[in-house]
């Protein structure tokens, strides 16, 4: 029979096609591609919106087509999707920098193609002033990696500054990290690691881990211990 409600939907009509569901995407696509139709709403890219299944997911007719319904895909117990990146900022309560003007001739945020090229970032704490101190001699590698931490949450300002939420960015890509030390000092990447776990918090374990490098420097800027750059793929 016809179902009423997916009368009204442009983008579902019952096909006899097992469904898994893409959290990623927040909608179904096919199990097996190739049950798919070529092209239109039902192919492999877009086939059952989140909120087209909710209006179907109760509906005997609709389930008699959808072997996925039948199999109790609930939407109260199943679909859950993660928290954004900004949902994720947004919790941690974490308070950010105000974003000052540039100290020399660049731009703090670049966008070429599908990636924002960051600057290099200092260690800016909320009241505007900087964290100093060369790692090695005044402060320890734990400080070092606070004041890398501070810097991601520098960075965090620019890119909110720039495009208004965190959510425009899709992963981490590179971090390039300088480290501000003595030439003793050997422990440049547990230094970065303040600003990468940090992001890591924020876009997850996956998207928000890149490559990167993590250097040391006989000196940096106003003589911070940290200075980070970084690129991102926007979405």
């Amino acid at each position: 029979g016809a179902c009423p409600r997916l009368a009204t939907l442009d983008s579902v009509r019952p096909l006899p096609v097992i469904y898994r569901r893409d959290v990623t995407r927040t909608h179904f696509v096919p199990a097996n591609p190739e049950q798919a139709p070529e092209g239109g709403d039902h192919s492999p890219n877009r086939v059952i919106t989140v909120s087209s299944w909710l209006a179907v997911a109760d509906c005997a007719v609709c389930t008699s087509h959808f072997p996925t319904f039948q199999a109790g895909l609930r939407p109260s117990s199943t679909m859950t999707t993660s928290p954004s990146p900004h949902a994720r900022f947004t919790s941690l309560g974490l308070a950010l920098p105000t974003v000052g003007k540039p100290a020399g001739l660049y731009k703090p945020c670049l966008v070429v193609g599908q990636h924002a090229y960051l600057s290099g970032h200092l260690p800016m704490l909320a009241d505007g002033t900087l964290m100093k101190g060369r790692i090695g001699q005044e402060l320890d590698a734990d400080a070092g990696k606070a004041a890398a931490r501070q810097v991601g949450l520098t960075i965090l300002a620019t890119l909110i500054e720039s495009f208004g939420t965190l959510d425009r960015i899709t992963r981490v890509v590179k971090l390039l990290g300088a480290v501000n030390c003595t030439p003793e000092f050997e422990k440049h990447p547990y230094v970065i690691n303040g600003c990468s776990e940090l992001f890591a918090e924020i876009w997850g374990p996956d998207l928000g881990v890149g490559v990167r490098s993590a250097v040391g420097a006989g000196s940096l800027p106003a003589g911070v211990p940290v200075e980070i750059e970084a690129i991102f793929a926007l979405a």
